[in-house]
């Protein structure tokens, strides 16, 4: 597995990127469920989850 890709390391350069001034991240409350899209495995499922949350008004259309 190449290391520079795994999701565990996101939340070290996201915080590595906010001390050194390069990114602003502001955090959204949401009583929803989190989606990840992390593995391409995943792409079928993830586009599943937002035609549902689109159907049930979660999302609007067009959501990109």
């Amino acid at each position: 597995m190449n290391p520079q890709k795994a999701k565990y390391l996101l939340p070290i350069i996201i915080n590595n990127l906010i001390k050194e001034g390069t990114v602003y991240v502001k955090m959204l409350e949401t009583r929803n469920r989190w989606i990840g899209f992390t593995n391409v495995v995943d792409k079928a499922s993830v586009a599943d989850s937002f035609k549902k949350l689109v159907s049930d008004g979660v999302y609007k259309r067009p959501l990109f």
